[in-house]
């Protein structure tokens, strides 16, 4: 098995392989389905397949059980898929993410992404890691709202010795 690239609150992101793609597809949220669907015109488990061996893409899993995949891209453009289980795992997931942003941060200054304006509940998620909506974009089959994040100073910076200590 392989070690994670990130552990956090229970939780591991691991590189996308395609042992995940049929749990993954099984238990995908009604949301993403309808997201897909919709939004790309693509079939679930057609994109799911397009993933694997793609850099930078990874599964978040716990105990196992993969709970989503997430990725960025080569323009730092961050996307994310859920599973009917994340729900249970919300709020753990939602403390790990600041984790996966720090790590994503590494490679980008600005991250962004677009969000379907449907799925409110991932805008709130977005608003949680300091996104900031930036843009309404119009396309043929939906309005997607752009958020974007910046690093700051402080994810840079992790001196736990930022004062001088007389001994």
């Amino acid at each position: 098995m392989d070690d994670p690239v990130i552990k956090s609150h229970g939780l591991g992101l691991y590189p996308l392989r395609p042992k995940h793609i049929i749990p993954l597809y099984n238990d995908l949220s009604e949301e993403n389905v309808r997201e897909l669907q919709v939004v790309y015109k693509t079939d679930p488990l057609e994109a799911l397949l397009q993933l694997i061996n793609v850099q930078m893409v990874f599964v978040v899993e716990r105990d196992g059980r993969p709970l989503a995949v997430t990725g960025i891209d080569e323009e730092g453009c961050m996307w994310a898929l859920f599973t009917k289980s994340m729900k249970k795992n919300w709020i753990r997931f939602a403390r790990a993410s600041t984790e996966l942003i720090r790590f994503y941060h590494h490679f980008y200054d600005e991250i962004y992404c677009q969000v379907w304006t449907e799925n409110e509940m991932i805008h709130q998620w977005l608003a949680h890691l300091e996104f900031e909506a930036d843009a309404l974009i119009k396309t043929d089959n939906a309005e997607l709202v752009q958020f974007v994040r910046c690093k700051t100073e402080e994810t840079n910076v992790y001196s736990f010795l930022s004062r001088p200590v007389m001994h």
